[in-house]
């Protein structure tokens, strides 16, 4: 169980029994605040934030989430949905 592992996380009540997770303290914990890929960055100011620094398609910006998601289910074994949903897109970070 993660509160095993992690004994400072923070739980809070989620539907049909489960538990939920902050996202932001999850990416937190793996240092992303900051991080620049391709022209997009992890916002210094939140967690769940990407900046454009210059990115020019959607691309970057998909791929650095997906980075975000893969490094998060690594770490903790818990899959990231991304919101807002990107329209017209497979669904390439969401489960």
């Amino acid at each position: 169980m993660l509160r095993e592992r992690l004994s400072d996380v923070p739980l809070f009540p989620g539907p049909e029994g489960r538990v939920k997770v902050p996202a932001a303290w999850l990416i937190d914990r793996l240092a992303w605040r900051g991080v620049e890929k391709q022209g997009v960055k992890v916002s210094e100011a939140h967690a769940l934030v990407l900046v454009g620094c210059g990115a020019q398609t959607a691309g970057p910006w998909l791929s650095l989430a997906a980075d975000i998601v893969a490094s998060v289910e690594g770490a903790f074994g818990l899959t990231l949905e991304m919101e807002p949903r990107v329209l017209g897109l497979p669904d390439v970070v969401a489960s």
